[in-house]
C-alpha cells in the first residue's frame, strides 16, 4: 500500500466474520462393549468436548464406523465429525 493510504479510503470493509470449525476424530479399534458406550455418546442430544478443563458444547454432524471380524471378536473403529454449537468471531466488532 502507498504510505498515504488511510483506512477510510477503502470503499467497503468487513468488520466481523463468522467461522464454522469442523473437526474429525477417530477411535482406535475398540471392542463391542466400548462400541455400545460410544454409540450412546454419539446419539446423545447433549454432547460436550472437554478442552483444558472447560466443557464446550458440540453438534455431531456425521458418523461412520468400520467393523473388523475375527473368529470370535468384533472390533469397531468410529469416525465422528462435529462442529461447535456456537459461532466463532474472527475479528472484534
Amino acid at each position: 500500500l502507498a504510505p498515504y493510504y488511510n483506512y477510510g479510503d477503502r470503499g467497503n470493509a468487513v468488520l466481523s466474520q463468522q467461522a464454522i470449525e469442523s473437526i474429525l476424530v477417530s477411535s482406535n479399534w475398540i471392542n463391542e462393549y466400548e462400541s455400545n458406550w460410544l454409540k450412546e455418546l454419539i446419539t446423545s442430544p447433549s454432547v460436550y468436548l472437554q478442552q483444558d478443563g472447560i466443557y464446550l458444547p458440540v453438534i455431531i454432524t456425521d458418523t461412520s464406523y468400520v467393523t473388523k471380524n475375527y473368529i470370535d471378536d468384533k472390533l469397531f473403529c468410529y469416525s465422528v465429525t462435529f462442529t461447535f454449537a456456537y459461532n466463532q468471531q474472527t475479528q472484534d466488532r
